[in-house]
């Protein structure tokens, strides 16, 4: 008995890293990797009809979607949304990031609650404000006829501009917290020898906040971007049925239409965009940390 208690004691100490994170990697496993590999076989098989399908190897779906012009249509939106929304949200975050990083005491803890009480309300809670706010009878509307700058309501509901709106409300807190962590973790003191040994105001901010920060900035928006090709509820709250997304276009394959192996072929173009993109950024973080080693 003690033998055995030793033998799986010395197992133990072999694999204790292992043995500790096989919880987390089993629900990886079964709620992420197996639904993502079934799917992508679904991909390659024969739709029949009202749901169903056959298995076959048919690269049918992806070749309709990468070149029929609707579906061509489809994805340069979607990628032109989530470009505009990523760069307005890092360009716009930036300086925020930057003046709660620098800040301190009440004032930065009111600024950090500012920032995180918006992702306690429910999503479409915010989304339907949007309504209240950008509506014919909304508060912009309302402003903008009482000072005389128009002569009638603005039409900005379901327009690409209340997308772009509502995309922002979706990220923006999330981008101002990630620049905002990487902007802390930089030594305020490199800047202040850089100003030391002449470095005017705004070289010293580029050659050591902004390039110390090019990881975050990349991070940031990879964040931005990501979220913003996969988003689904407020493109279509927010926009017109002319204006369908890559998202909304899979969720009507998949639940209206019926059509399995055309949905997770549309599903599977938008994931293979994540990645290239994932790879684009994880390229522009080593950058920055070579950059950083190097200094």
């Amino acid at each position: 008995m003690t033998r055995w208690v030793e033998k799986s004691y010395a197992i133990y100490r072999r694999n204790k890293f292992l043995l500790i994170f096989l919880p987390a990697l089993l629900v990886v496993i079964i709620f992420f990797f197996i639904p993502i590999i079934t799917l992508f076989r679904v991909s390659f098989f024969e739709s029949v009809g009202m749901g169903v399908y056959r298995p076959a190897f048919r690269l049918d779906g992806y070749i309709k979607f990468l070149t029929d012009p609707f579906y061509v249509k489809i994805i340069i939106y979607t990628i032109r949304n989530a470009l505009l929304v990523t760069f307005i949200a890092v360009a716009a975050g930036y300086p925020v990031a930057y003046y709660v990083a620098r800040a301190s005491g009440i004032k930065k803890i009111a600024c950090l609650l500012l920032i995180i009480v918006p992702l306690w309300t429910n999503l479409i809670v915010r989304i339907y404000g949007w309504f209240v706010i950008l509506g014919r009878k909304g508060f912009i509307n309302t402003l903008l006829l009482g000072t005389g700058l128009i002569d009638e309501p603005l039409s900005m509901i379901f327009t690409s501009f209340s997308v772009v709106i509502g995309l922002l409300d979706v990220v923006f807190p999330w981008v101002l917290l990630i620049l905002i962590s990487v902007l802390e973790g930089i030594d305020w003191s490199m800047i202040e020898a850089a100003r030391d040994l002449g470095a005017r105001r705004f070289k010293s901010f580029y050659e050591v906040t902004f390039k110390l920060s090019i990881p975050g900035v990349a991070v940031a928006g990879l964040f931005a971007f990501v979220w913003s090709m996969g988003e689904y509820a407020v493109p279509s709250l927010l926009g017109s049925s002319a204006q369908r997304t890559i998202s909304i276009e899979v969720a009507d394959q998949i639940l209206n239409v019926l059509n399995w192996p055309f949905g997770a072929s549309i599903a599977f173009v938008l994931f293979s965009i994540s990645v290239a993109v994932l790879l684009i950024s994880n390229k522009i973080s080593q950058w920055g940390a070579r950059y950083v080693s190097s200094k």
